[in-house]
């Protein structure tokens, strides 16, 4: 196995010095009017005299190439010749030439690009692609993103104009929240990340690992039909045109955390010491019943409550990518791509929290009921494997093979103080101290097989996709202990049963595996009926197969028949040890509900006929319907404990979609669309099961009388791309909804309780910017400072309205929960290739937006917005072969508040609005170093 292994690492190493004698010159061929790649095109080396022909993706290589300059001829039937003259190729790298084709005519001739016009291909090319999308969208580069100090998607994505961050891992798209998106990874539908909620957690993945990702906001016959707000596209990098190998390491300090004292507790990771007792215990149904044989099961529990104090550590993080390219005959034949990344991040979080009694009258005063400080001390891992591969059967057919595994887990220790029913005229209240050891861990893989065939013959293109994707998320167990005093100074540790999620005592455990798994095959041919009326005509079909298997469970103990009370004057953190267990002290006993665990299964078979007609060369009209038939099923128990919940729907939709882009010249274009699209009820929705969020306070159920939610979409963009990796656009948008489904706050004995329903009807509307200007270009300045330096925004004008029923005769207008009225997302990015030295500095805020929707009792609850600024500096080293990075993130860390409204402006007014929560960041300052092997 040594020598194996040796063996191996020599021939990597061979392979990369071997590269880095010689050079390689790679390149795509586009249609310069449509944007669609060319296959089947010749390409020439003419110093060489080397021959190679573009694959089904346009794409063609030239290896093992010695330094010097060279020439290449591009030809393909029925356009003109292309020439590249002083195409440079340097030891140890890859020059991408990437050329647009014109049609021929007769006032057209052959055409030769020379020395720097050469290199700028590939930016012409690029725009090409944007400038001619179907859909509208917008995106966000590999280029730009390690520009930036983000370290996850979820960072990425506020990037992108029209989308924002809650919770620090939701998509919030054009101010419709996650449950109105849908998330692809590398062309294959996400599952839901998220128990309790229709969403996918974006901050599962590492920034390192992604190529782009691309938001399309207008929908088309061959993507999914179920979004409104847009279609989050992830795609991890591809695989490398030249064999390297390089090894990232970093640290970070957090001004609130690091080096900080911190409370944490035994346990921790995959083996704590609760999901082993827990699994170790008998099943409900063989649960014992009497007292005796719960106090015997009681004293066989390896449990330890104690709390302890150390500090917190640094951030850390660590990246080794290593990408081999194979060539046979000169040509790339096969390649692979494989990356392991793995960071710890340590946070506190301070959160004040008041809950208010009221009046019938939502203007009455408020009157405040409860007043809690948490601290919550949180350790998270983030660890992911990429593996990809490809091989180039020959340049008509290529098969691509795409994992990714990632496994992130949150260790927390929440500690609650304060004071509840608080009665001003009594001068009386609760105190309340109460610890929670919460631990969150998700295994999440996702696997793609890809075919892409190309038929000379009949130009024909066909593309078939496999695709698995399976998330596991654990909490193996949430340990509560909850004391209280009435105003004396002795705590008394509140005893239950396991029947409530606060009862001192308490053990509860949550499982959720989700599987999702299809296929999808589409076939395109052009169809042209004269010069100036071309189409391509493309069908297809998607198969969808997703199940999901929830299980929680609440364990507790309680006390004795012959319990000792004295055991109560006990430290907290003693209470539960083995010599208080049995007895004449506590027993346990398992209260898991009926409702606790729910499965469900959905089957959505697709099909989709479509047409991309251009007229004139400078009109363009994608349009076609796609049939989806959603079949979703959804097992459970009410939460009356005794009536079984058989949740059946089955839908059929047609959904046509059409847009039409007029061409005003080759840099500007006109765009409309219209569409219709569904949203669709999700597992977590429908089923009973009620959850307690110790973070918030709050408990979440569902509602299994939910209906799918029909859209109208309406889009228009004016598009300028002036050159240069510029752009600037202007768009605007108006949705409209029926029965769109809301997350509302309700009435609960114990704590507020959202659940979820379906409102009458809604509307968005909105105005979108974006600007991206090289400053030497917009002011005409042959400075190397301002032709270095990019300006980048992008701002976002949202408004909606849905209609509540809050009573059976009294219907209420407010805005979307989620919604923001505006998103600012604005900086510059600096970048001196010859010097080496980089730079950028971003500012992004979303407005306030309604993080619980009210009803007749409570106010609607909003989140505040908040200004981040994050900035970064590199440095190129070493021939470029290392790259030192300073990050500082959340440069400002203001609070984030959380409040009721009651002077109805949208914005938090101290001392006239109700603050509800507030939570308290630190700036993380991080120092990185890649070096390229």
């Amino acid at each position: 196995m040594r020598i194996f292994i040796q063996f191996i690492i020599i021939f990597l190493f061979s392979a990369n010095i071997g590269f880095a004698q010689t050079g390689k010159i790679t390149g795509k061929v586009y249609d310069g009017q449509t944007g669609n790649s060319l296959p089947a095109a010749s390409v020439q080396l003419v110093q060489t005299g080397q021959q190679a022909t573009t694959d089904v993706n346009g794409s063609f290589s030239f290896g093992k190439l010695k330094v010097g300059v060279y020439t290449v001829h591009v030809n393909f039937i029925s356009y003109q010749l292309k020439t590249s003259e002083e195409i440079t190729v340097i030891a140890g790298s890859v020059n991408n030439i990437d050329i647009t084709l014109e049609k021929t005519s007769a006032k057209l001739g052959d055409v030769t690009v020379k020395g720097r016009k050469a290199s700028k291909e590939t930016a012409t090319a690029l725009l090409v692609l944007q400038k001619n999308r179907s859909s509208i969208s917008d995106g966000i580069s590999a280029e730009v993103i390690r520009s930036t100090p983000d370290r996850s998607a979820s960072d990425v994505l506020k990037r992108i104009p029209g989308a924002s961050i809650q919770d620090d891992k939701f998509a919030i798209i054009r101010g419709l929240n996650d449950r109105y998106n849908s998330a692809f990874i590398n062309g294959s539908p996400a599952p839901s990340s998220e128990s309790d909620r229709k969403a996918f957690a974006f901050d599962v993945f590492s920034a390192n690992l992604l190529d782009n990702i691309v938001i399309a906001k207008t929908a088309t016959p061959d993507v999914t039909g179920d979004f409104a707000g847009g279609i989050v596209s992830i795609n991890t990098k591809s695989l490398p045109d030249q064999s390297f190998q390089s090894i990232s390491v970093g640290g970070g300090y957090n001004t609130i955390t690091s080096f900080k004292d911190r409370v944490t507790y035994t346990g921790g990771g995959w083996d704590m010491f609760n999901k082993q007792f827990t699994s170790a215990l008998p099943e409900k149904e063989n649960f014992p019943l009497n007292f005796k044989s719960q106090e015997t099961l009681a004293k066989t529990a390896n449990n330890n409550w104690r709390l302890s104090q150390n500090q917190f550590s640094p951030n850390a993080n660590f990246q080794y990518t290593m990408g081999q390219n194979f060539q046979r005959n000169n040509k790339d034949f096969a390649g692979f791509l494989l990356s392991g990344t793995y960071s710890v991040t340590n946070s506190f979080f301070e959160i004040n929290r008041k809950l208010y009694d009221y009046g019938t009258d939502p203007n009455d005063p408020a009157i405040l009921n409860s007043n809690f400080n948490s601290k919550i001390y949180s350790s998270r891992v983030l660890a992911g494997i990429l593996a990809n591969f490809s091989i180039k059967i020959d340049q008509n057919n290529i098969i691509n093979f795409k994992n990714m595994y990632n496994l992130n887990t949150d260790d927390r220790l929440i500690n609650r103080a304060g004071e509840k029913d608080i009665n001003p005229l009594a001068n009386s209240s609760v105190l309340i101290d109460q610890h929670a050891r919460v631990f969150y861990g998700s295994k999440f893989y996702s696997s793609q097989l890809e075919g892409q065939h190309y038929f000379p013959e009949y130009k024909i293109k066909s593309n078939w996709l496999l695709y698995n994707s399976e998330i596991n998320r654990t909490n193996p167990s949430t340990n509560d202990t909850y004391v209280f005093s009435e105003n004396t100074n002795s705590f008394i540790p509140q005893i239950g049963d396991g029947a409530n999620d606060n009862d001192a005592g308490t053990i509860k455990s949550i499982l959720t595996n989700e599987n999702i798994k299809g296929f999808q095959f589409d076939v395109s041919t052009p169809i042209d009926i004269s010069e100036n009326f071309t189409n391509i005509l493309k069908t297809g079909v998607n198969y969808i197969s997703r199940s999901r298997d929830f299980k929680s469970r609440r364990i507790g103990f309680a006390p004795s028949n012959n319990f000792n009370y004295d055991i109560y004057n006990e430290p907290l953190e003693t209470l539960f040890d083995t010599k208080n267990l049995g007895e004449n002290g506590f027993r346990l006993v398992d209260r898991t509900a009926p409702f606790d665990k729910y499965d469900g299964n959905v089957q959505n078979l697709a099909t989709y006929l479509m047409t991309d007609t251009r007229i004139l060369k400078n009109i363009r009209l994608i349009g076609g319907i796609r049939a989806e038939s959603f079949n979703m099923a959804v097992n459970s128990v009410k939460l009356d404990y005794v009536t079984p919940l058989a949740y059946r729907t089955y839908v059929s939709n047609l959904l046509p979609s059409v847009n039409f882009v007029f061409s005003v010249n080759d840099k500007q274009n006109i765009r409309l669309s219209y569409s219709k699209t569904v949203n669709r009820p999700e597992f977590r929705e429908v089923a009973p099961f009620l959850f307690y969020d110790y973070s918030t306070g709050f408990t979440v159920s569902g509602n299994d009388t939910l209906k799918t939610a029909q859209i109208t979409n309406y889009d228009f963009r004016y598009e300028i791309y002036p050159g240069r990796g510029q752009v600037i656009s202007i768009s605007a948008f108006h949705k409209k909804f029926i029965n769109p489904i809301e997350q509302v706050y309700q009435l609960n004995a114990v704590n507020p309780n959202i659940t979820y329903q379906n409102s009458p009807e809604a509307t968005v509307t909105g105005i979108e910017t974006e600007v991206r200007l090289v400053l030497g270009s917009l002011l005409n300045k042959r400075s190397t400072i301002l032709n270095n330096l990019t300006f980048l925004a992008n701002y976002s004008w949202l408004k909606s309205k849905t209609i509540i029923p809050y009573s059976a005769d009294i219907n209420v207008e407010r805005t979307m929960q989620g919604q923001s009225p505006f998103l600012i997302n604005t900086g510059f990015i600096y970048n001196d290739e010859r010097k080496g030295w980089g730079g950028s500095v971003f500012l992004n805020n979303s407005g306030p937006r309604v993080y619980i929707g009210g009803n007749n009792f409570y106010l609607d609850v909003w989140e505040s917005g908040r200004n981040v600024v994050d900035f970064q500096v590199s440095k190129s080293l070493l021939k470029r072969k290392m790259d030192i990075r300073l990050n500082v993130r959340d440069l400002l860390a203001q609070k984030l508040n959380y409040f009721e409204d009651r002077n109805v402006n949208k914005k938090f007014d101290e001392g006239t609005d109700v603050l509800i929560q507030s939570n308290t960041f630190g700036r993380v300052i991080s120092l990185s170093f890649t070096y390229k092997l």
